[in-house]
């Protein structure tokens, strides 16, 4: 059925990117994602021909789905599918037209990667912006956004510069990963004048090759944790008002049937 699904779209012609848990399954970060993801362009002829691929696939509405109008669609919501295969369990299919944290979909799509997959070539959002999609309330998200982060300077996604330095180092949640990310690329010890405190100490002692002691890990991992804390609390208030709105249209009724077919 997956496979289906991402035929089905191809030839309906539907501009959608893979993001989430199965786009970081791609990039090499996590090992097992059990839904799927996708963030589609709110322009109302794509989504009229996603709506058809659905209908085809005979997807049914699940839980807390609101209409997939353009108002919906650019206030954020999420929009919630399961589809059955021939053979196989169902399957769960999450949609957004407005993901949190990144730039528009024209933007997005332009710095997507084309994978080669199970289910055909796909376009995946890109890395950096998969970093920012992946700043939720999960505390597990923030292990995979630091693997990330290694991957994007291992695979030379991200090229020597000042910009790309702070970026990286402000993206890793793991002290095991700061610690491989200093050891593995001097270019962005070179520009960390920007960091204070216990990590800069801590990325001297590791350039340098001295012994790092527990009180300093401490701290360092203090840092990073204020840092993991301030995003989970960004996506709290990212969601409040939707949320709010969710609930306002459950009580009105006017939420999608769970069960239903699309």
């Amino acid at each position: 059925m997956t496979k289906r699904f991402f035929r089905q779209l191809m030839t309906d012609k539907v501009r959608y990117l893979l993001i989430s848990g199965q786009a970081t399954v791609l990039y090499g970060a996590s090992t097992f994602s059990e839904d799927l993801d996708i963030w589609l362009d709110h322009e109302q002829n794509n989504v009229r021909r996603f709506l058809s691929a659905l209908r085809k696939l005979r997807a049914r509405y699940y839980k807390l789905t609101p209409p997939m109008t353009p108002a919906c669609l650019r206030k954020g919501h999420g929009f919630h599918f399961v589809l059955t295969g021939r053979r196989e369990a169902d399957w769960y299919l999450d949609v957004m037209g407005r993901p949190p944290r990144v730039p528009g979909f024209v933007t997005a799509a332009r710095r997507a990667v084309s994978m080669q997959t199970d289910w055909g070539l796909v376009p995946v959002l890109g890395l950096t912006d998969l970093v920012e999609i992946k700043k939720t309330q999960r505390l597990e998200d923030y292990a995979v956004i630091s693997r990330l982060t290694l991957i994007a300077l291992k695979t030379a996604i991200l090229k020597p510069s000042r910009r790309n330095a702070v970026w990286a180092v402000r993206n890793v949640f793991s002290l095991a990963v700061l610690g491989e990310m200093i050891r593995s690329n001097p270019w962005v010890v070179k520009h960390m004048n920007c960091e204070t405190g216990a990590i800069k100490t801590f990325a001297r002692c590791v350039t340098q090759g001295r012994a790092v002691d527990s009180d300093l890990e401490q701290r360092v991992e203090i840092e990073l944790l204020k840092r993991m804390l301030a995003c989970q609390a960004a996506d709290r208030q990212y969601w409040r008002g939707i949320i709010a709105a969710l609930k306002d249209m459950r009580a009105q009724g006017s939420l999608m049937t769970e069960g239903k077919l699309v």
